[in-house]
């Protein structure tokens, strides 16, 4: 459950400063069991290494790495906003006269710190498997540490424009629009023209995750990068869009009341 932050009870600055200590501390205030299993998680592929398995210890590095950032970009922006909105709180600190949207700018920029620091230490142990004899070439590292970020990142702002939207299952949301986005990726294959390239612009990005962990000759990877930093900003747009034109709703509604 989302704790409410006291607005207008301390300097501005030094609010400001606790509300981004305390967005920081998201992941292991809210979810601290989630974020213990992500470092044991990512401890099991150095421990398989140093017990001579380095095959099995590269496996399980890319996969618990691609976990992560799933886990990651889903658990910290949950209920960011639709927890607030539901309890009032939206409206209460529009009366209070704090701008609404760019209280929820700071509060979603410090989230995407929290869960950039979250995806470093997990990198960081990912890094570590080689170096104690796991077989993971170093082109791989190079490719997770570019595409973990991005996915999570991605998938954060994507929860966070649900959230916005005051839906309580903002995750599930999410992964509704993930498995209806790979169902209709598959059905585009193979079609050219204007009409489907734009089509696909509203896709979540598998095919440029693809081309960014796996390359390749064909890919391009500057543009699949491309497109998943465009999402991340359209995604944050739509969701610091849509928290101002809820806050101002409800507010009306106060109002008339």
């Amino acid at each position: 459950m989302t704790t409410p932050i006291a607005i207008g009870t301390r300097p501005r600055t030094s609010a400001r400063a606790a509300l981004w200590r305390r967005e920081l501390l998201a992941l292991p205030r809210r979810r601290p069991k989630l974020l213990a299993l992500l470092v044991v998680a990512g401890i099991v592929p150095l421990v398989t290494a140093l017990a001579g398995h380095p095959m099995a210890a590269a496996v399980l590095a890319w996969q618990v790495a691609l976990f992560g950032a799933v886990v990651l970009g889903l658990a910290p922006m949950s209920g960011i906003v639709s927890e607030e909105l539901s309890r009032g709180l939206v409206l209460f600190w529009a009366q209070k006269g704090r701008s609404v949207r760019r209280f929820y700018l700071e509060r979603y920029l410090a989230r995407q710190g929290a869960v950039l620091g979250a995806v470093a230490v997990l990198l960081a142990l990912i890094t570590a498997v080689p170096l104690v004899g796991g077989d993971v070439p170093w082109g791989t590292i190079r490719s997770l540490i570019v595409v973990v970020p991005l996915v999570a990142l991605l998938l954060a702002s994507i929860v966070f424009a649900m959230s916005s939207m005051g839906l309580s299952r903002d995750v599930l949301a999410t992964l509704t629009y993930l498995l209806v986005s790979g169902l209709i990726a598959f059905n585009l294959r193979g079609r050219a023209g204007v009409q489907w390239d734009v089509a696909r612009t509203l896709l979540f990005p598998f095919d440029g995750i693809g081309a960014l962990y796996f390359g390749g000759e064909s890919s391009n990877p500057w543009r699949a990068a491309a497109t998943l930093i465009g999402q991340i900003i359209a995604w944050s747009a739509i969701g610091w869009y849509v928290v101002d034109r809820a806050a101002r709703a409800r507010l009306a509604q106060g109002s008339a009341t």
